[in-house]
């Protein structure tokens, strides 16, 4: 008798919610496939527990299987429509795989659920932006900002599309207001420093450049081209040791070999690279649109305003560089260009 009822207990299905428990204690304990094989069988009993598609999800996002975290979120929004975050978190998924049109979808959605969350309207200005759509990324980092005033990345990153969009003016007054609620936010100065160049205030442009290193909170890709635009202002401003510190800068911190393209670039703004070898150097787009920037300012600095401007248009003319600070300021290069003719 005592067999039997041992067996009858083990046939007995689990419960739903005894597994929902059970899994949120291994989740705690961080035993993530094993919250989500729980999580799995309470919804084999009840595939209509919305929160535990979306807890699952969530545990298959930090177990690294993101369209397995996508399909669950699905599941959840498919159980109730009103779920906002669960659109939110899906939103952000596909905006991290450049999934741009579904995630901005998603994000939609979850602003139609509710449209007085900030962060939303952010990150669907991020897709936007990622997509060459400055317009509506400026409108939706806008929103964001007016639902929370002091929200510094909205101001950077409505910045950098003002930047994108030909308005340096307007992009220096975002960082601005960026390095106002964070004075050590390297990034804030990093590209208030470009909206600057762009608009030729090359001493603020030292300024901020030399302030963004200076934080040393960059990344070293940043540092890189932060010193090759000070060798540029400095020059423009006839400080005689610009060439000095950037070869310092190439010696000391650049990594890897000695001919990369960074200290190519810089070897050719020092006058160690002829331009033959520069444009020979460059491969992918986006170095070639480097070749035509650097070389039109030199070109322009030198006063070839015609050899200057040849380079700049041809800047222009790579798509697959036109999100590059190289690419934006290539334009602002070529009204200097016309002045100095």
């Amino acid at each position: 008798m005592i067999t039997v009822a041992i067996l009858a207990f083990f046939c007995v299905p689990q419960d739903a919610d005894a597994l929902v428990k059970s899994a949120e204690a291994k989740a705690r304990n961080r035993d993530f496939n094993g919250a989500i094989a729980d999580y799995t069988k309470a919804l084999e009993i009840n595939p209509q527990l919305q929160k535990v598609w979306f807890q699952r999800a969530m545990l298959k996002t930090y177990s690294n299987d993101d369209q397995g975290a996508i399909a669950d979120y699905g599941k959840a929004v498919e159980v109730d429509p009103a779920y906002g975050l669960a659109w939110f978190n899906r939103g952000l998924l596909r905006l991290g795989r450049k999934d741009h049109d579904d995630a901005i979808s998603d994000l939609t959605k979850a602003i139609d659920l509710k449209p007085t969350d900030a962060d939303t309207y952010f990150n669907r200005g991020n897709a936007f932006a990622a997509k060459g759509d400055h317009d509506r990324a400026v409108r939706d980092y806008t929103k964001s900002i007016e639902l929370k005033p002091k929200y510094a990345s909205a101001y950077i990153y409505r910045g950098d599309c003002l930047a994108r969009r030909g308005d340096p003016i307007g992009a220096m007054l975002d960082f601005s207001k960026a390095i106002e609620m964070n004075p050590k936010d390297a990034e804030a100065y990093y590209f208030r420093a470009y909206a600057q160049y762009d608009r030729q205030a090359w001493a603020d442009a030292k300024a901020d450049f030399q302030k963004a290193y200076d934080l040393n909170a960059l990344s070293g890709f940043r540092n890189d081209y932060a010193q090759l635009r000070l060798w540029i202002v400095r020059t423009r401003l006839g400080d005689p040791d610009a060439g000095k510190s950037l070869k310092e800068y190439i010696a000391k911190e650049r990594r890897g070999r000695p001919d990369d393209w960074v200290s190519t670039i810089a070897g050719f703004l020092l006058g160690d690279v002829k331009e033959g070898h520069f444009e020979a150097a460059a491969g992918a787009k986006v170095q070639i649109s480097d070749f035509h920037f650097y070389a039109g300012v030199k070109r322009a600095i030198s006063k070839d305003a015609a050899g200057a401007k040849d380079h700049f248009q041809k800047c222009l003319a790579i798509a697959e560089a036109a999100d590059t600070p190289e690419h934006v300021s290539a334009l602002m290069e070529l009204e200097l260009a016309q002045k100095t003719k």
